[in-house]
């Protein structure tokens, strides 16, 4: 348990040793909507969806759709393959960008305590833009993402239902390709947050995140507060519904 918060710290320490002083900084509200349902013990489907606002509410960020197919080795360990659609808003143009993704997720738990640790690569396919303008064919570049987030219920041993827990996390974002020449480290994303699970087949989390972001331009920098609600549904089709005897 010791590394696990000494690698929180550190990534957490990789966002302030990385600020400059060419920093905008926003406000933004996330609306996300995360469902995963069970098809059997091997395998389930993923899906997820966003809304995102800047200047809190006022305006458009992004809206996203992210479904994906989920192979469980055991209860700790799965990976899932997907893609994306992502719209991202500009005061003059809506940006599509398409992405495929692949994520392993491998879960820990000490105690009350639970760890989760996620690996993430995408890649990623932005229309072009050219003097502020959208032209035809697409950008390309890689990402990968490494996320570590700690869990602890409040008012129960464990996570059961009706149960209320803290959530404390961190992300790395890496970007590679041969378009990227300034911005080799994106972004980091540290957040801290009150959920409350109300059974096996929902909870919900409500989160403050800071998300630091280096631009393409040569230290240009954002600085993002960010509050996230987060709905978690989990769905399960392989239970065998009880036969009548009667």
């Amino acid at each position: 348990m010791k590394k696990q918060v000494v690698l929180l710290l550190l990534l957490i320490v990789t966002t302030v040793s990385l600020a400059q002083k060419n920093v905008s900084h926003n406000n933004l509200v996330w609306f996300g909507d995360f469902t995963k349902a069970r098809l059997n013990d091997k395998w389930s489907i993923y899906l997820d969806f966003g809304f995102r606002r800047t200047e809190w509410l006022n305006k458009w960020s992004q809206v996203l759709v992210r479904p994906g197919i989920t192979c469980h080795f055991n209860k700790s360990v799965s990976a899932t393959v997907g893609v994306a659609y992502f719209s991202h808003y500009t005061a003059t143009y809506i940006r599509p960008e398409g992405r495929g993704w692949q994520q392993f997720l491998f879960n820990e738990t000490y105690g009350r305590i639970s760890v989760n640790h996620r690996l993430r690569a995408e890649q990623r396919f932005f229309q072009k833009v050219i003097s502020s303008q959208l032209v035809d064919g697409y950008n390309y570049n890689n990402r990968f993402r490494y996320q570590l987030n700690i869990q602890a219920p409040f008012n129960k041993k464990q996570m059961d239902d009706k149960t209320l827990y803290f959530s404390i996390s961190d992300e790395v974002f890496i970007n590679s390709g041969k378009e990227i020449r300034n911005n080799y480290f994106d972004q980091n994303r540290f957040a801290v947050g009150l959920g409350y699970k109300l059974n096996e087949r929902l909870n919900i989390l409500v989160s403050y995140t800071k998300i630091f972001v280096q631009r393409a331009k040569v230290d240009a920098f954002e600085d993002n507060n960010v509050l996230v609600i987060n709905l978690y549904h989990n769905l399960d089709f392989g239970k065998e519904t009880p036969k009548n005897t009667n």
